[in-house]
This record gives C-alpha cells, structure tokens and sequence, in this order.
C-alpha cells in the first residue's frame, strides 16, 4: 500500500527543490569571491552557509527519495482511505512531511523478482545443525543426544518443566552467552546437579553440523564431500569455560568468527526468539535516545550494514572543526610574515643594484688583465707544445723501429712454418680426391647395371604378367567349351528321343494312308535303301573335311606366331645395335673433351697462379694506402671531432687567457702495448682534464659553454687529496695497473691514482676469480678487457673492445694531415679499390671457370663410364635376342616340315570336297526322286502329313545344326589345350629368369651400399682437410698483412731524426725569453676578487623559484578540481608580480653552476671571474673597457648600499614561505576530510535506502500472508533525513485502521514481530534460528498459518521450534521429545512420517 502525500505536501516539492538550488548557488558564490581560506567553523550561529556543511549532504540527495514528477501529478487523482499514524515526534511546522515511498515499488518488485530468480537457478549450500550433545548440561545427567534435527523445520515438544528451555540454553551456551542469559547467576550453576549427581567437575555441550545443499528443485541433499563441523564448550566449576572446533581447543573469538562466516547472525542475534521476547522486535523504538540503546533504526542500519559508516562521519565532523580553527590561526601569521617581507623590498633593490655595478668593475678589471696576458703568454704555449711534441715524436718513432724489425722477422719464419703445414695438406687431399674418383666410377658403373638388371627383371615381370593372364584367360576358355560339350551331348539326347517319336507318329501317320500311298512309300522306301551307303560315305567325307581344316588352321597360326616373335626379337636387335653405335660415339666425343679440358686445366691453373700473385702485389699496395687513408683520417678526425675540446682548450691556453692546463689524463702518461685494452676497459675517466686549480677549471668550463663547444670532465690537482701511492701486496704477485703507468710528470700519479685507486691486471679470467674473489676484495681486469668490479658483478663479452685511450708513446696533437691531402689520399684509394675489385672479379672468373672445368672432369669420366656399362648392357641384351632369335629360328625350321604336311593337308582337303561334291552329284537324282514322291504322299496325306513331316525335318536339322557346334567346339578344344602347355612353359622360364635377376639385385645393392659408405667417408676427409688448409690460408694471409703493416714503418727514419734535434735547439732558447713576461701579469690577474655573497643571493634565487613553482602547482591543482568542489577557496591570493620581478633580476645576476668534476668540500660558487675566450679578447676594445672602467669606479666610490639587508630580506622570506605552505597544506587537508565526509553521508544513505526499501516491500508481502489480507510498513520519520527521527514499525490488521505496534493486541504484535523477521530473513538469511514458544499468543489459525509458511516458505533455512501446540508440531518434518525422570532430562527423537507420507 503506497503512503500519500497530502497536497500541501506535494506543492512544497518543487519549492524545497528551488530552495536547495538558490542555497548551493549562495555557498558557491561566497566560496568564490573568498579571497584568503576564511573557513568558517562547523555549527556556528553567526555563519549560515558554512563551506564544512556542503550542499552535496544528505539534503542534497532529496530527489532520490521523492517521486516523478509525472507520478506525483498522476497521483493527484487517487483517493487513500487510509493512511499509517503519523509520528508524535513529527514537527507540524515542517514544509516536507513525508516523502511518498510507493514509486518505488516497481524497481523494488523488479529486483525482488531477479534475486528470487537467481536464488531459484542456483544451488545454495547451508550450515545446519544435525544433534546436540549434552553432557550434565542444566536438567540433562549424563550424555544425552537430542537430534537428529531435520534440515528444515523441526520441533522440541514435551511437558513444562521437562527441560525444553534448556535445548535452547545448551545453544546460547556454546555460541557464547553469558550466564545470565541461559538463567543462571554462573556459569558454574550450568553443571548437573541431582542426588544422583550432588557434585560434578564441569559441563559440556557439543553442536554437530553438518553442510547441506539446497537444489532449485526444492530438495536438500547433504553435502557428503564436506566434513562436519563439530564445535564444543566446556564450563567447570570455577567458573572458566574451554572451546574446542573438531576436537582441538580454540577460543571465544575463533569460534565466534567461524560461525560468523557460515552466516549465523550473533551480531543481531535474529536466528534466536527466546520465550516472551516475540513482541520485543515490533516494539523498538524510532530511534535509539541513547548510545547504549538500540532502536529499530539501528538495528535495520546493522543488518544493512550501514552502521560502519556512523563513526567516520561523526570522526571527520569532529576533524573539519580542528581544522577550521588552524586555518584561521595560520591565515593570521601568514599576513604578519608578509607585512615584514615587503617591508624590505627597497633595501633588497639598492644592495643588489651596487653589488651587480661592483662585479661588474671587477670583471672589466680582470679582462683588461687578461687581454694583456693572453697577448704575451699565446707564444710560450705555442713554442712548448712544439717541442713536447717533437720530443714525444722522436721518442716513439726510435722504439717503434726498434720494435717492428723483431716482429717483422717472426712473423716471416711464422708464415714459412704455415705454408708447408698447407702444402702437406694438400698432398693428402689429392691423393683421398683420387681415390674418391675411382671408387665414384665402380659406383656408377654399379648404379648402371642396377639399372639395366632392374629393367630387365620389370620387363620379365610385366611379359610373366600378360603369360599368366593369357593361361587364366585359355584356361576359362576350355572349361567354357568343356561345359558346351555336355551341353551338346544333352541336346542331342533329346532331339534323338524327340526324333524317335516324332518319326513313330510320322510312321503310323504313312500306315493310316498306306492304302493311298503304298505303292508310294515302297518307291521312297526302296531309294533310301540304295541312298543309305551313299549317305554314310558323304557324312564320314564331310568328318574328314572338318578335320582337315582344324589341322590346317592350327599350323597356319603356329607359324604366324613364331614369324611375329622373329620379327619382334631382330628389331630389338638392330634397335640395341644403334644404340651402342650411339653411345660409343657419344665414348669418343667425351673421351675428345676430356683430354682438351685436362690441357685447358693446365693452362687455366698457372694463369691463375699468376694472377694470385699480381693480387697479393696488388692487395699489398692497396693495403698500405688503405692504412695510410685510416691514419690521415683518424688523425684529422681525432684532432676535429675527439680533440675538439682539448684543442679549443688548447688555443686558449696558446692565447694566455689560461693557466695550469695540462691536458687529457691519457696522454700525461705511457703504458706498454699490451695493456692498452686492460686499461681502456677499466678506467673510462682516462678522457678527463686534467687542470691545475679550480679557476683554472671554471675557465674553461664557461669558455666551452659559451661557445658551445662540448663538454668535459675536470681533474683539479689543488684540490686533490694526497693518497697513498707506494706499492702493496697483491695475491699471486699480480701487477697494480696504477704501477704499470708512466706518467710524464710526478705531480700527475695523484691524478693517475684518483680514477685507477688499486685495479689489478691478469692474464685470463681464471686468474682474475682468483684474485678478485680471494680474502680481500679487488678490482680486476683481464688482459682482453672482462672486469670484475669490487661488488663481485662481471662485465666483458661482445665484439667491441675498449682500446686506445692511453699508448706507450705520447701522442703528437699536431695535425699531419690536411682536409685536401685526406681528400687526396682518398681519391688514389678508391681508384685502387677500383681497379683491386676489377682484378679481383676477373681472378674470381678465373678461378670460378678453372673450378667449372675442374668439376667437369670427373663428371666426364663419370659419363664415359656410364656410357660403357650401358653399351654392355646393351651388347647382352643383344646377345639374349639373338639366341632368343636361334631358337625361334630352329622353331620354324622344325615348322618348316610341317608345310609339306600343309600341302598335303591342303591336297587331301580338296579331294575330299571333290569326292565329296561327286557323292552328292549322284545322289543328287535319286533325293530329288524321292523328294517328289514324298510331296505325293504329303498332298495325298494333307495338312496332318505335312505338319509332322515338317517337324521331323526341324528336328533333324537342329540334330545337324548341334553336330557342327559340337564338331566345331572340339576342334577349339584341343587348340586352346596346345595353347596351355605352349604359355605354361614360357611362364616357367620367365619365373626363373626373375628369380634370378632379383638375386643379382640383391648383390649389386650391397656393393653400392658399401661403395656409397666409402664415398662418404672420402669426402668427409677431403672437407675436414679443406678446412685445415682454409684455416692455415688465413693465417698466412693476416701474417703476410702484418708484415706488410710493420715494413712500411721502418722508413726515413734517419732522415726524421736530424731534423727534429735541429728544430728542438731552436724552439727552447724562444721558451725562455717568453716565459718571463707573463709571470707579473698572472700576479695582478690573481689579486682581482669578486665581493662573496653567492650564498646569500642562490639562497634567494631558490627561495624565489620555489614560490613560483608553488604557486603553479596551486594554480593547476585548483583547476583540476575546481568542479569537484564548488565551496573550495584559494589558498593564496594575493600579487606576486614584485616577487617574480625580483626572481628574474636575481636569477639574471646569479651565474649557472660550473660543472667541475672535484672532491667533497671545494664549492665552486658563482662568485669567480669569467675567463674570456680567445674570440673574445681578440675582438675587444680596449678604450672602451677603460672608459666603462672609469665610469664604474666613480658610482662605486659615491654609493652607500647596506648588504646586511640581504641576508635579513632571505630569512623573512623563508619566514613566508613556510607560513603559506602551511596554510595551503591546512586547507587541503580539511577540504579533503570534507570531501571524504559528503561521500561517507552519501554512500551511508544510499545503501541504507536500498535496503529499507527491499526489507520494507518484504515486510507488507509477509504481512499480508501471515494475517491474510493485513497490511504492515515501514516508515520514516523525516524522509529529508532518514537517521534524524528514525523508522516507525506500522501496520493494519485485517479489516482495521492502520495502528501503531504499541495499539496492538498480543498476538497481532507476535504476528507482526514474525513477519518483520520473516523479512528480514528474506533480505538477509542465516541458516539457523531457534525459537521457543513463539506461538503462545496466537490462535488455532494464526499457529497453522505460521506453522505452514515455516514449512513451506523457509526451506533454505533450518527452523527449531520449541512448541505445545499441536498444529505446529505436527507439520514439522522432525519431532524432538524432551521428558524428565528423576530429576534427569531425557529425549527422543521421532520423525513425523505421517507428513513425509503425504508430501
């Protein structure tokens, strides 16, 4: 039933709504125009829209309750008969009473329906209980069992008085209750006591569960596959107690969190109706008036689970006062340190003004001074470079030649010994070549008879074939005729009995016209006796004609036969005899090639060999202009690109604007050769500068920024403490890298030292683990550059390896090369590379064709050979014709007599038909005689005569006609017998000749086998032999390289030698005359100072960019969340122009950090002299620095600034800014825990609406089941605010008003107690709920109705009622009877089958 809202109610929604905007856009605009974060305090009087109190609370969520609006205006026109009380609490004042709730429905239903849904589609596992055991429990002695109980309803009946209470206690008992609860002062109290039992130690109950599964059809099955649960309490008397699960000891808490997780409610305690507390549940207050209460709304909130949410909100209300008060206070001292930071501002400008006029002075001083300076000190730099250089020069080109002459001769004796490991090589791979040739011919001379057997024995196999298919094919043939023959036999039988008979009826036919026709039959009679012999005589001659032909057809196919096997096998003959014609022309033309390809060969190797010669000349000359090109360009490139700082820092110190340069660490010292890859790997910083001072240092820092030339790590030597350099004990005697080094100078081994410290040099990385991983830890490095650093981690592997940052020879830094000799050089070396390529592609032709012909060799002799098996091959076959051809030919011979038997046959065949026509000539007159009379007799004896003297006829002509085909079938017979024995013989000879052709296939496949097996191996030696000479080859190529490399070294060194020593006398007696003139120079140069108040001015710099940065990030952060917060005020608002003004002056006179690479304790301030570079001194003027000097020195001696005020403006300003980012850290602390309070009130509400509307719907269904037409809801007090009032419990009996609880009669509060905790099991089910004597104040109806719906509506769920009346017991699936005798209570358990019988 839907709660109406009343008219004036429905008018003022729409007004609270306009209200709820006009206030947030209020709150918005004051929040804006906030120019300092004056928040103001949660719940004062004074402040009505308080930024703490946002527009997104609980009034700002009021839309969600209230309906649509169509809804409201289609509600307009429903009459409400009824409506619930309203609350005595109620404000009459109030503009929104109640906002309407039955909009609702419809999503309420709808999810209602879809949980019931899922429920119903899904199989849902429960905890029941299964028994009790009690053992001297309260009334029970001893060990009782009560139970089994049924997974779904059972019920504990029995006496009062018989201890049914007591079940429920031995419950509370082990979940947990306290005494007091179970109606007993102690726990002790709960042990047995009788006169059988005066004094027993301690109690126990034990709960067996068991899990069960509730299927969608409605049946429990229990969960067989999961173990029970069996949890146990144990009380004693002094009044401690023990909990066990499954047998082992636990505790309250444990047990307590276990049943919690299988569902049971011991929070609320709802599976538990104790006696007389029914009506307790439908008569909670509201609201709880105390903490310590509990009302309904706290109760419906803690089975919601909203409950959680009220502490945080109250914590964070508590939270957003504390901070409302530290803003303010902080907002306070903020202004103040700003009063006293602007009140500095002008001194700040005046000290910064003089301090940029004085520096400035200093610094026209100072390049004055350098200009002088540079001008005198340009040639002392220039001349001693020069003669370090040439010193340097001298040095290494005498070791170099010493050297190269040793190593050129090894390496000769070296390729000597490699070419005669190459020539015994060769040798062997000739002579395993040759054999390999010769056992490759036996093989194909093997493959080729292979071959030829194997078509022989196909073309046997296929003419055995077509013979065995020839004797089926005769043999079916004769057993056809043979059947014929009895066919025959069998038809002439019956045509002589039918003739027999047919003649009788003829004969008796002529005796009845005797009387006509005697005389007649007398004359037929007496000319068929005088025919009689002539007939006999003309049927033996027409036998004897039939013979003869047979006899004469069969001769007549035997010789065609043998004359077409003749011709057949003679043009297989002359076929063979062409082909070996053929072939062994084809022999003579290979043979011909053969022998111009082995002279072609020849011819081809030692133009070859010339070739390779004039190419190693060639490569030769090509690879000494080659490296010649490698050197020009690694030394013009070296000199542009790697040199590019040292020579700029070079030209500056040949200018004199520099003193104390020294160069790159790396070419301050030497070390031997072989050390070059260690100390490459180990020690990257050998690319550092070294330089004598710090000044000297951030001189040439600024001159490669300003020209943007690079940058450079810097070693100073003033500043680098004194480390203890003598040598150590290594392990194993392995040698220090730092004592390998030969530095120029002593004063460099600090600096050697400072990047080396004590790395160890060994041979491989066996030695290195040992000595890096021994008792002390080292630094190792191997000889081909792996490392193992001092943490134990490993590096190394890869192509590229680190060398050349340090040489035994110093390097020359001269130029040697132009840019136009490289471009020269370069031009000549692709000219030769030109010409080297084409020389090349023609030896590779060359070679590839000398190759070709090298190849085709033993492939001709391969060919030859196939070629001469196969004339063999085909000089037998010819052979086997021609004796097939002999045999043929006797065959015919012999064939030859039987043509006079042909003749003869032929002769006596035509004497027969001659004989044989004259029989019939003469018998001719008499049959026609006798054919007249006989047309006589059959006109005399009519149709009847003729008709059977016809058939007579036929039959004898049918007799005539299956003499011939049986004459005619024997003749067939014995010529198809003639031709079985003839394919009978000829398949026998073809089996042998298979046979054996498979046995010599067998044979040869074994020798081709073992001869493939040996061409193998051959050929594996010859590759393994190539690759040993490859090998060697290469070997011999790179020694001859290197030799050729060291040969071209050792020239014009005599020549090199006098010059230099001339050039050297020269250079030194020019040093000593410069030097002297830049000694007083660098004197006056160092006595310039900048006044030192770099500290005082990065401080300020600092302060000033961090306050621009802050105020960015402020800046951006506000424009993030601008739109998440509308009441959130900047926390700064005040002008930051002057600030950033000064930040920009300051910064322009604070110079940039130098980065100098120097120890712990050296501050390289902005507060040293620029040095100038040389473009810069060269392009200066000198009167005008003078002028400007002048002018400078005026202002400075006039001017009165106080420095002092510097350092007090810096502390003020980090006064305020510490201040500000207090403030700011303050206020976005409280708009953070504000924020996190609107959603904690908004997510409280919305869930709790969510489930007060589900259990609400529930609740009315459930009412009006039970009460059959009752209506029941739930209500909130201030629907603007659920959790200020809180929830009225109201309902309407049938066919009465609507009644508060308290109005009730007893049971209709039982009635309306049990469907709220119907509902709420519907919302939120436990699996348990015990009850006792819940039906007390019902009627007979309402007990059936309750009974009914516990048995029929809770089924996913475990009911155990304690009951006296018998409608309700007597629909439970199980019955528990409690009794008492002596004093000791007693149970048995019975179940209702009556029920199970009918369900």
């Amino acid at each position: 039933m839907e709660s109406p809202l009343s008219k004036k109610q429905k008018t003022f929604v729409n007004r609270d709504e306009e209200f709820s905007q006009t206030e947030e856009s209020l709150d918005v605009t004051r929040a804006s125009r906030s120019r300092t974060p004056r928040k103001l305090v949660l719940g004062s009087p004074d402040k009505r829209f308080a930024f703490s109190q946002p527009v997104t609370s609980s009034s700002s969520n009021v839309p969600y309750l209230q309906p649509l609006k169509s809804e409201l205006s289609s509600s307009r026109g429903r009459v409400y008969s009824q409506s619930p009380p309203r609350s005595p609490t109620r404000s009459p004042t109030r503009k929104l009473e109640l906002i309407q709730l039955s909009p609702t429905k419809k999503t309420r239903l709808e999810s209602q329906k879809t949980e019931q849904a899922r429920s119903l589609t899904q199989p849902i596992e429960r905890l029941c209980i299964d028994r009790l055991s009690l053992h001297n429990f309260k009334s029970y002695a001893g060990t009782q069992v009560v139970g089994p109980f049924h997974s779904s309803f059972s019920a504990v009946v029995g006496p009062n008085g018989s201890g049914k209470s007591n079940v429920i206690d031995s419950l509370l008992f082990v979940f947990g209750f306290r005494a007091n609860k179970m109606r007993q002062g102690k726990l002790s109290d709960l042990i047995h006591k009788s006169e059988a039992h005066p004094s027993l130690e301690s109690c126990h109950v034990e709960i067996f569960f068991q899990y069960v599964q509730d299927e969608p059809d409605g049946k429990t099955s229990v969960r067989q596959d999961r173990p029970g649960l069996v949890v146990m309490r144990r009380a004693f008397k002094n009044n401690t107690s023990k909990y066990y699960v499954n047998g082992k000891e636990s505790s309250y808490t444990q047990v307590t969190e276990l049943l919690r997780k299988e569902g049971i409610d011991l929070d609320h305690k709802r599976f538990l109706i104790l006696q007389g507390e029914v009506e307790s549940i439908a008569q909670m207050k509201p609201k709880a008036e105390k903490e310590s209460d509990d009302g309904l709304l706290e109760y419906l909130e803690d089975i919601i689970g909203t409950a959680k949410y009220k502490p945080l909100i109250e914590q964070t209300l508590v939270q957003m006062e504390q901070l409302n008060d530290v803003c303010q206070e902080k907002e306070n001292r903020y202004e103040i340190v700003e009063r006293e930071k602007s009140s500095l501002e002008s001194g700040k400008d005046e000290a910064l003004e003089f301090l940029e006029k004085e520096k400035k002075l200093t610094i026209l001083r100072s390049e004055l001074l350098q200009h002088k300076l540079w001008k005198n000190s340009f040639k002392s730099t220039n001349t001693q470079e020069k003669i370090n250089t040439l010193e340097e020069k001298l040095a290494a080109e005498r070791a170099k030649y010493t050297e190269h002459k040793k190593e050129i001769k090894q390496l000769e004796l070296k390729a000597k010994s490699l070419n005669e490991s190459a020539s015994g090589l060769r040798e062997n791979e000739s002579i395993l070549a040759s054999e390999k040739r010769t056992w490759d011919r036996d093989r194909v001379s093997l493959e080729e008879k292979l071959k030829n057997i194997t078509q022989k024995k196909a073309k046997a196999e296929k003419t055995h074939h077509t013979t065995v298919n020839s004797i089926n094919t005769t043999q079916a043939k004769l057993e056809e005729l043979l059947k014929d023959q009895a066919l025959y036999e069998n038809e002439l039988g019956e045509l002589n009995k039918s003739l027999v008979v047919e003649k009788s009826k003829l004969d008796e036919i002529k005796i009845s016209l005797r009387g006509k026709t005697g005389t007649i039959s007398a004359q037929i009679g007496e000319i068929e006796q005088e025919l009689e012999p002539w007939n006999a005589k003309l049927q033996e001659k027409r036998s004897q004609i039939k013979l003869e032909e047979t006899k004469i057809s069969v001769l007549k196919e035997s010789l065609a036969k043998v004359a077409e096997e003749i011709s057949k096998t003679e043009n297989s003959i002359s076929d063979n005899r062409k082909r070996v014609a053929e072939q062994r022309q084809a022999i003579i033309f290979l043979e011909k090639e053969h022998t111009d390809i082995q002279r072609q060969i020849i011819i081809g190797q030692t133009e070859c060999d010339n070739a390779s010669n004039k190419m190693k000349e060639m490569k030769a000359v090509l690879t000494a202009h080659r490296q010649r090109s490698l050197d020009a360009k690694s030394s013009l490139s070296t000199f542009e690109n790697k040199n590019k700082v040292l020579s700029a820092l070079l030209r500056l110190q040949r200018s004199g604007r520099i003193s104390g340069f020294h160069g790159r660490l790396g070419d301050l010292g030497t070390i031997d050769d072989k050390y070059d890859v260690a100390i490459s790997t180990a020690c990257p910083r050998l690319d550092d500068v070294v330089v004598e001072t710090v000044e000297c240092g951030q001189q040439c820092i600024e001159h490669l920024r300003k020209n943007k030339l690079g940058y450079a790590r810097f070693i100073l030597l003033d500043k680098l403490r004194s480390f203890n350099i003598n040598p150590i004990q290594t392990p194993n005697n392995v040698p220090r890298l730092f004592d390998l080094v030969h530095p120029i100078d002593n004063k460099f081994k600090n600096a050697f030292y400072s990047v080396l410290r004590d790395t160890l040099v060994a041979k491989d990385l066996n030695e290195a683990n040992r000595v890096a991983y021994g008792k002390q830890r080292f630094r190792v490095v191997t000889l081909d550059g792996k490392l193992i650093d001092l943490s134990g981690t490993m590096s190394g592997g890869g192509n590229h390896k680190a060398s050349g940052m340090m040489k035994s020879e110093r390097p020359n830094t001269d130029v040697s090369f132009t840019a136009e000799e490289v471009h020269r050089i370069d031009e000549e070396l692709t000219e030769r590379e030109r010409n080297f390529k084409i020389a090349t592609d023609t030896l590779h032709e060359m070679e590839d064709a000398l190759q070709r012909l090298k190849d085709r060799e033993p492939e001709i002799e391969t060919e030859i050979s196939k070629k001469k098996m196969e004339i063999d091959s085909l000089l037998s076959e010819i052979k086997l014709c021609e004796d097939r051809t002999a045999g043929l030919k006797k065959e015919q011979k012999l064939n030859e007599s039987s043509d006079d038997i042909l003749t003869e046959a032929n002769s006596r065949l035509d004497t027969l038909k001659t004989e044989c026509k004259q029989l019939e000539d003469e018998m001719k007159s008499k049959k026609n005689k006798v054919k007249e009379l006989q047309e006589q007799i059959m006109k005399i004896g009519g149709t009847k005569l003729q008709i059977q003297g016809s058939l007579v006829d036929s039959i004898g002509q049918r007799i005539s006609i299956a003499l011939g085909k049986q004459k005619r079938d024997k003749t067939a017979i014995k010529r198809a017998e003639s031709d079985l024995k003839r394919y009978e013989k000829q398949a026998n000879q073809l089996s042998a000749d298979i046979d054996q052709c498979t046995n010599e296939l067998e044979s040869i496949k074994g020798l081709v086998s073992s001869s493939a097996n040996k061409i193998y191996e051959l050929e594996a030696s010859i590759d393994k032999l190539q690759k040993e000479i490859e090998e060697i080859e290469e070997k011999v190529r790179e020694v001859e390289r290197l030799i050729e490399e060291k040969s071209k070294d050792g020239q014009d060194f005599a020549v090199f030698e006098v010059d230099v020593n001339n050039q050297l006398e020269k250079l030194n007696d020019l040093l000593r005359h410069i030097e002297k003139d830049g000694h007083d120079l660098s004197k006056q140069l160092e006595s310039l100072k900048i006044r030192d108040v770099t500290a005082t001015l990065q401080t300020l710099n600092k302060l000033l960019l961090s306050e621009g940065k802050a105020e960015n990030e402020i800046d951006r952060q506000d424009s993030q969340t601008g739109h998440q917060a509308p009441s959130r005020v900047h926390s700064m608002d005040i002008d930051t122009v002057e600030n950033h003004t000064d930040n920009e002056l300051i910064s322009s006179q604070i110079e940039d950090q130098m980065d100098v690479d120097e120890p712990e304790g050296i501050d390289s301030s902005s507060s040293d002299l620029p040095n100038l570079s040389e473009a810069q001194l060269e392009e200066m003027d000198i009167e005008e620095v003078e002028l400007e000097i002048g002018q400078l020195n005026d202002f400075v001696e006039n001017a009165y600034a106080d420095i002092e005020v510097l350092e007090e403006y810096t502390k003020r300003l980090v006064d305020f800014q510490a201040r500000k980012l207090e403030l700011n850290k303050s206020v976005e602390q409280r708009d953070s825990v504000r924020r996190n309070c609107d959603n904690l009130r908004k997510r409280r509400l919305d869930e709790f609406m969510n489930g007060f509307n589900t259990i609400s719907m529930t609740l009315k269904e459930m009412y009006q089941m039970i009460t059959m037409g009752g209506n029941a809801e739930l209500e909130l007090v201030d629907s603007l605010d659920p959790f200020s009032e809180g929830v009225l419990f109201s309902v309407m009996p049938p066919k009465k008003s609507w009644r508060n609880i308290s109005n009730l009669s007893g049971g209709e509060k039982t009635l309306s107690s049990l469907a709220l905790v119907f509902a709420l099991h519907k919302y939120k089910p436990t699996p348990l709920y015990v009850m006792d004597e819940i039906d007390a104040a019902l009627d007979f109806r309402n007990v059936s109705i309750v009974a009914n719906y516990i048995k029929e509506r809770t089924k996913n769920a475990q009911f155990i009622v304690i009951s006296l009346r018998n409608n309700m017991f007597e629909l439970a699936q199980q019955l528990v009877g409690i009794y008492k005798n002596k004093n000791m209570t007693k149970s048995v358990a019975l179940q209702n089958k009556d029920l199970i019988n009918r369900s």
